[in-house]
């Protein structure tokens, strides 16, 4: 057998570097993936959506829509560059950030902008991109990959899909962008989303009063009873039933199941609830009354209200629900005085179930 001489030749490319064997006989190009194992060969290369990000901040004079278009942008940059900034100035109008490393290494990073009067547009007027710092190092996770970035990159998805778990978009993240991030960041982006889409819940509460007037307005009949704090002003319960609600119970059976749920949101809360049964045994809502807890006092305004509804209907309604202690004491001190219920309000425990059933 003649000798073979075999040449290992580098090729250094944009997806980094790979061996070739070149063969002088038959000139014949041999990847040396073809003698290695599958556990060792180089895999495609993979491209994710944050690979633009290191483009986004270029020379002096680069014009942004707004200074919140700068700020996310650069928060993009950086994270995708693999460093840290910090900023020295950060108003209205203009931005300073710096190497974090600047008073450490005497890294002489930075870029400086200011919004312009004539279009309210955030133009960068000094760009040194040149760090003389040790290094930066790329990971796969960021100290500065917060979830004003990550809401950037979910809320359509978001919008799309409001039941999306935090784990999930961790998950999809990960696997779209290439940075892995915490549970309290994928969190806290979603709720950033929500909250653009719909508002802040603290909002919400001072627009309980615009809501009453346009639902009573757009839905005559409907009953909306909002009670707030008289020295301070601040919410105290809110009782929701839609003339529509109304108007189809009248043909629905006469039962109507009453409980209470915790809310889930920012201030928690309680969520009392009035549900009837159709024809076809499926659940039909009436009526719902947002407060804090199931004390007597809450249980009886939502009663008050809830009679109002129905004593025009003329029907015996058969209530069932658990044995709540604001609940039974509501029930129990306030029905022979007729406040609570209809005169023909009657009693009756069933000791099997733990229920409560009175009709």
């Amino acid at each position: 057998m003649d000798n073979v001489l075999v040449t290992v030749v580098k090729d250094v490319g944009k997806s980094g570097s790979s061996t070739s064997v070149v063969v002088d006989d038959c000139a014949e190009m041999i990847d040396e993936n073809d003698y290695l194992g599958d556990a060792f060969k180089d895999g495609p290369q993979k491209f994710f959506l944050s690979d633009e990000w290191g483009s986004y901040l270029s020379h002096a004079g680069q014009k942004f829509e707004s200074i919140a278009d700068f700020r996310d942008k650069l928060r993009k940059f950086t994270v995708q560059s693999g460093f840290h900034y910090v900023l020295s100035r950060n108003d209205s109008i203009y931005v300073n950030a710096v190497c974090a490393n600047r008073d450490v290494d005497h890294c002489g990073w930075e870029v400086l902008g200011s919004v312009a009067s004539i279009n309210q547009c955030f133009y960068i007027t000094r760009f040194n991109n040149v760090h003389t710092c040790r290094g930066m190092i790329r990971n796969r996770s960021h100290r500065q990959l917060g979830s004003k970035i990550v809401r950037t990159c979910i809320e359509s998805t978001v919008c799309l899909n409001l039941g999306l778990k935090p784990r999930e978009i961790m998950s999809n993240f990960k696997s779209t962008y290439g940075y892995e991030i915490s549970y309290k960041v994928a969190s806290r982006a979603k709720k950033r989303c929500v909250e653009k889409m719909y508002g802040s819940e603290c909002d919400s509460f001072s627009m309980l009063s615009w809501f009453r007037e346009a639902v009573l307005e757009t839905n005559p009949g409907s009953s909306v009873v909002l009670e707030v704090d008289e020295s301070t002003e601040r919410f105290k319960r809110v009782f929701v039933s839609y003339a529509g609600q109304i108007q189809g119970f009248k043909f629905s059976l006469p039962v109507l199941y009453v409980d209470g749920a915790f809310g889930k949101s920012k201030y928690k809360g309680q969520i009392l609830a009035a549900t009837g049964r159709n024809g076809n045994k499926g659940f039909f809502p009436l009526a719902l009354c947002f407060c804090d807890s199931e004390t007597e006092e809450n249980w009886l305004f939502f009663f008050k209200n809830l009679k109002a509804l129905l004593e025009p209907q003329g029907r015996i309604i058969t209530f069932i629900s658990d044995r709540g202690v604001g609940l039974l004491f509501c029930t129990l001190e306030h029905t022979l005085l007729g406040v609570v219920m209809l005169p023909e309000t009657q009693f009756c425990c069933s000791a099997p179930s733990n229920k409560l059933y009175w009709g």
